[in-house]
């Protein structure tokens, strides 16, 4: 057993060198008499989507708290989108007009990224979210940036895993526009490669009883499942439901498979799931060893550990914009655009013309005894070369 005093040292060293290297002075700057920043957040606050949304307030809280240390004017107004278009803009006109901000991080949800894009380019506002991964959001807006793949290019590599051991495949969405991209990518994929898609139904937000479903599935002889809900709460519902009747095929899934809120509701019935992820956070990393130790102590064990990374390379990536530019939208907008390179969290990584990330890495993780644990092989995404998934290592 460790001496409770190394332990604490080790622990104050570790965060003490993540603050040193979350942002070396060199690349960020220093805004214009350390002008103040207000930055915009809308995400889902309230409501069932909210559950995937409270990591991404996490990290943004953090990734402020660790610039006020390194002695940034930094300040962030937080407003509700509720994964709802309408909702999300009005939010972000409301920010505009009121809160006078340049930036806003955000949406969450793909709809709201959507729904904001239009007002974002008519005030010239810069719209950065960290977690909408539809393949509408590319060409949304020259104001609009992302550091996600697409759900397109995500579930294209989930087909080729499951196909490399399944001839045959269910498909079950939950009824939302955002799991259509993922829906459509996983089954035309699996399709392509020679694999057959027996089933393709998609379940109500409302629906509380899989038995049906259940049993059509069972009935189509599918020897796998692709999982692909929006609400995590309901994800694990139907799990329980599924291995209740006795169904041992397995299931494959988009990232929301590893929320903290589905792993609960699925409890045993989540072990063997296998997810489409973001390669995770390197644990060999300083800078990632302390962030998640940082994180541990605010909020309790990370359940997206590439969500959070990139909702706090986002504030980060926009501070470090203004330190070169100043708090202006247009010209945060083209620092992003002539970025050579980030080098964040997330990985290392910078944008194309559509504002869509490129150099992300795609992986796979897995539920082992109601743990989530990396799972291979890696497939590199580049968006220049979409067509292109070849395998890489994690």
């Amino acid at each position: 057993m460790r001496n409770a005093f190394g332990a604490g040292l080790g622990v104050i060293l570790l965060v003490g060198l993540y603050y040193a290297i979350t942002i070396p002075s060199s690349d960020v700057g220093s805004a214009p008499s350390n002008e103040p920043i207000t930055i915009g957040f809308i995400g889902p606050l309230t409501g069932d989507a909210a559950e995937y949304n409270i990591p991404i307030k996490n990290a943004v809280f953090l990734a402020v708290k660790d610039l006020k240390a390194q002695g940034k004017n930094i300040e962030v107004v937080y407003e509700d989108g509720g994964c709802d278009g309408d909702m999300a803009a009005r939010a972000l006109n409301k920010l505009v007009a009121i809160d006078k901000v340049k930036v806003v991080i955000g949406g969450a949800c793909n709809g709201e990224t959507l729904a904001m894009a239009p007002v974002a380019e008519r005030e010239h506002v810069v719209l950065f979210s960290p977690s909408a991964s539809s393949p509408d959001v590319t060409g949304a807006g020259q104001f609009v940036f992302r550091n996600v793949p697409s759900d397109t290019a995500t579930s294209e590599a989930l087909a080729r895993l499951a196909h490399a051991t399944h001839s045959s495949v269910a498909i079950l969405s939950e009824a939302v526009d955002s799991t259509h991209d993922a829906r459509t990518g996983f089954g035309t994929a699996f399709s392509g490669d020679g694999g057959d898609v027996v089933f393709d139904e998609a379940f109500a937000p409302d629906e509380r009883d899989f038995k049906g479903l259940i049993k059509r599935i069972r009935e189509s002889g599918a020897e796998a499942v692709m999982l692909n809900p929006q609400t995590e709460s309901l994800a694990g519902a139907f799990m329980k439901q599924f291995r209740k009747s006795g169904a041992t095929s397995t299931v494959y899934g988009m990232s929301v498979l590893g929320g903290g809120a589905f792993l609960d509701a699925a409890g045993e019935a989540a072990d063997g799931i296998v997810f489409a992820d973001y390669v995770p956070l390197d644990a060999a990393n300083p800078q990632a060893q302390a962030f998640l130790e940082d994180y541990r102590k605010f909020f309790g064990e990370p359940k997206r550990d590439f969500a959070i990374a990139s909702a706090y390379d986002a504030v980060n990536l926009i501070v470090q914009a203004a330190g070169h530019v100043g708090y202006d939208g247009p010209r945060i907008r083209d620092y992003l655009y002539n970025l050579p390179q980030y080098d964040g969290l997330a990985g290392k990584y910078s944008f194309d013309l559509n504002g869509d990330v490129v150099g992300a890495l795609i992986g796979f993780k897995a539920v082992n005894k109601g743990a989530v644990e990396r799972y291979t092989p890696c497939y590199k995404f580049d968006v220049l070369e979409s067509k292109n998934v070849p395998e890489a290592p994690c």
